[in-house]
């Protein structure tokens, strides 16, 4: 009788993988090989090569399984090469609503996972699922191996007393991970992420003191193109850089664009002195005024969006990409909508800022008020008798990429909106090809100025 229970459960073991095994086909090597071009090191090539063939086995998976389930790759850290360079795993994947932090390896020989200290501990990179995937290029497939939610994850770290060694890497069991694949879809479909919740990043970028954030000045246009942030970066020095992507992004572009060096390490220097010492607070726009800042990067003054601006036919680029918005695009802007706009010379563009108070939500009986909510959508043009040239990026992040668009056809503008609260700030860069980016200070929205 126990032969016949052995048997049966190897049965089913053997059924487990082989439905948790992807084959690999040509297009996904051919996506992973142009994912990998972008590294900027040959070390960091092959390991954006596995875990681009690990996420396209991933979502093959998910679309053969549960194609009801969307999935959203946009802010995966894989395809923005600034983060890819630098982050062993995939985070911020989305399927549903939840996040998908996939751990990739060659190999399970051994009983233990490196789990990057990373994607534990910074919560822009914390998820509610870890899933293992073992990639086996020659073999021309990829088993995932297992899921483990954050919340087991936590509750291990806790009772083994768990502290990452010096690569920054947290050894968790492989038999801490579920093999059952069938589990993972099971929680994606029924699951309320509200039984998984997730520690929320802060609003502002990390600070550091003063020596520390000149010996960070220093040391990142020393870096070379592979080296390993454990070995040259304290811990504290590698979480400012990796919550704040206009200052990553800038140092991806020091190895990338060798000619601009001059340019983009003076940029550098720029953004960490920038960083939590300045805001443009637009709570002040609904009053028609500017706080210090914006007046001393010359933003024109704020202004209501008028009846009349939208009956005439205007020659202002900015004004006229309003008029698009909302009579063509169908967005609808408030009538307490202030917009305000600041010319970028050495990029020949203007960058728009609208922005307006979300109507107050009312607290429940014995409760406190819900925090104020606002909007801000940016718009950027061409100065007049310019165009913005094709490959023109404005991204919008706080201590995570939010939203990024680039210019891709002969559209005479880019637009991004978000919504926040008043402890939310947000940073806008503007990127266009062979310039240094230009990164503005945070946008806030509160009554009185935020103290960084």
């Amino acid at each position: 009788m126990s032969a016949q229970i052995d048997m049966t459960n190897l049965l089913v073991d053997l059924e487990a993988l082989q439905e948790a095994i992807v084959p690999l086909e040509s297009e996904h090597f051919q996506r992973a090989a142009q994912m990998s071009q972008a590294a900027i090191a040959e070390a960091h090539q092959w390991r954006t090569y596995v875990n681009g063939l690990a996420l396209c086995s991933f979502v093959q998976w998910l679309q053969e399984r549960a194609p009801d389930l969307p999935v959203q790759q946009d802010l995966c850290t894989l395809l923005q090469p600034q983060y890819a360079s630098v982050l062993e795993a995939v985070c911020n994947l989305k399927v549903g609503n939840f996040t998908i932090c996939l751990i990739v390896t060659e190999s399970v020989a051994r009983e233990m996972v490196n789990i990057p200290r990373i994607v534990v501990d910074l919560p822009e990179f914390v998820a509610h699922f870890y899933v293992l995937l073992e990639v086996q290029e020659e073999q021309e497939q990829t088993i995932l191996r297992g899921c483990l939610r954050y919340d087991q994850l936590l509750q291990y770290r806790q009772v083994a007393n768990l502290q990452p060694d010096d690569h920054w890497q947290y050894q968790f069991p492989l038999d801490g991970f579920d093999p059952d694949s069938s589990h993972l879809l099971f929680y994606l479909r029924l699951l309320d992420p509200i039984a998984l919740p997730l520690p929320t990043a802060s609003a502002y970028p990390v600070l550091l003191p003063a020596l520390q954030q000149e010996a960070l000045a220093h040391q990142l246009p020393q870096l070379s193109a592979d080296a390993d942030l454990p070995e040259v970066l304290t811990w504290e020095q590698a979480a400012v850089l990796l919550t704040n992507p206009p200052l990553l992004n800038l140092l991806y572009l020091l190895h990338t664009r060798p000619e601009q060096r001059t340019a983009i390490t003076g940029r550098l220097t720029e953004l960490l002195t920038q960083i939590n010492q300045q805001v443009i607070n637009v709570w002040r726009w609904s009053q028609d005024r500017l706080d210090e800042t914006a007046q001393a990067f010359a933003w024109s003054m704020p202004r209501s969006l008028s009846p009349a601006m939208a009956m005439r036919r205007s020659s202002e680029k900015v004004e006229a990409a309003l008029q698009d918005l909302t009579q063509q695009q169908g967005i609808e802007l408030p009538p307490q909508a202030r917009y305000a706009y600041l010319t970028l010379e050495e990029m020949g563009c203007q960058i728009c800022a609208v922005t307006w108070l979300m109507p107050a939500e009312e607290a429940e009986q014995g409760m406190a008020a819900p925090m104020q909510e606002w909007a801000l959508m940016l718009i950027l043009v061409a100065q007049p008798g310019k165009i913005i040239p094709l490959g023109t990026r404005l991204q919008v992040s706080t201590t995570t990429v939010l939203a990024d668009v680039m210019l891709e056809t002969t559209d005479l503008y880019l637009y991004i909106m978000v919504e926040g609260n008043q402890q939310e700030a947000f940073t806008t860069t503007i990127s266009a090809p062979n310039a240094v980016p230009i990164t503005l200070p945070p946008f806030v929205c509160h009554p009185r100025q935020l103290s960084p």
